[in-house]
């Protein structure tokens, strides 16, 4: 596959080309996976859901943290929801798992269902930012968190391969204070840009306000 139609299948995984970077993706995120899984600390009732579920293995290595919880995944190309629904075969058979064909600028979601959101390597890719941290918010517990997680943040001197995939792609390429940013004005609080020691990782971290009387 030719460098541009791949990262194009990065952006919007389809048909046979896609479903080979999914295969790719998967093991490539598997380290940020695992960190941003630590920063969540699921319990064991939660209800989560993966916005960008790409090719489910996020969703696969959460389910044994969350033995009594439901957990659910939306993507809005139809090949990573076909993965997703392929690589979780037992959960999505037993009604633990739902995966949903959608966008996270209109979830399809009622308000105040998730005890946790998380999207992982996605958020580049959203169509209206702002917007879109807001109705993770809408679909949020109160007290519940948003956990959005890259392993690249935008800071002076980025490699020019990383900068070429910004520019073909369109990516949204956020810096810590720009997350931050971001979160507050969406009406979050406790609000933090995690950061990963030796690495270039980050993970913007929300609470719904808690609900008043």
């Amino acid at each position: 596959m030719e460098q541009e139609a791949y990262l194009q299948n990065a952006r919007f995984p389809n048909g046979e080309d896609g479903r080979s970077v999914l295969n790719t993706m998967r093991d490539s995120h598997t380290a940020v996976t695992t960190w941003a899984l630590e920063l969540m600390a699921p319990q064991p009732d939660d209800v989560i859901l993966d916005v960008g579920c790409g090719g489910g293995r996020a969703l696969h290595r959460l389910s044994p943290l969350v033995p009594e919880g439901k957990l659910y995944g939306v993507d809005y190309a139809e090949t990573a929801v076909e993965c997703t629904k392929e690589e979780n075969r037992e959960d999505v058979a037993s009604g633990k798992l739902t995966v949903v064909h959608g966008s996270v600028s209109a979830l399809p979601f009622p308000d105040n269902t998730f005890d946790k959101v998380f999207s992982i390597e996605s958020y580049y890719f959203w169509p209206d930012l702002q917007n879109d941290v807001k109705e993770i918010l809408r679909v949020l517990k109160p007290g519940g968190k948003v956990y959005i997680t890259a392993d690249i943040h935008d800071r002076p001197n980025l490699p020019e391969e990383t900068l070429y995939h910004i520019r073909t792609l369109n990516m949204t390429n956020l810096s810590y204070e720009e997350m931050e940013s971001l979160l507050i004005k969406a009406g979050y609080e406790k609000v933090q840009a995690a950061r990963k020691d030796g690495e270039e990782w980050m993970c913007g971290i929300g609470q719904k306000p808690a609900a008043t009387v």
